[in-house]
């Protein structure tokens, strides 16, 4: 794959989206829960600190069903060449 068609495969972000993107607060989580209903799926992010009884809660949103697999093949997408190097690092350790 060359270049050009890796740029084509990125999502388009326009200049309206590109301000949005870090305007508001970020959240640090190491917890993710996943519930589906109906037509509607929630992700609740949590932290667990070292020490805590129970992981505290930071942020949660409500997607389509629609939307959560766009959200899911958005993260495959983005995340494929760092899978691609995790794999090739645990191959060199081995």
């Amino acid at each position: 794959m060359t270049m050009a068609e890796k740029e084509d495969d990125k999502p388009k972000v326009t200049p309206d989206e590109m301000a949005i993107i870090n305007s508001g607060p970020a959240f640090f989580s190491n917890k993710m829960y996943l519930t589906v209903g109906g037509t509607v799926a929630r992700i609740t992010f949590a932290e667990q600190q070292q020490g805590a009884a129970s992981p505290a809660f930071r942020a949660a949103v409500v997607l389509t069903l629609g939307d959560l697999l766009k959200l899911r093949e958005l993260i495959d997408r983005l995340t494929k060449d760092v899978r691609l190097v995790q794999v090739n690092a645990s191959k060199q350790d081995g």
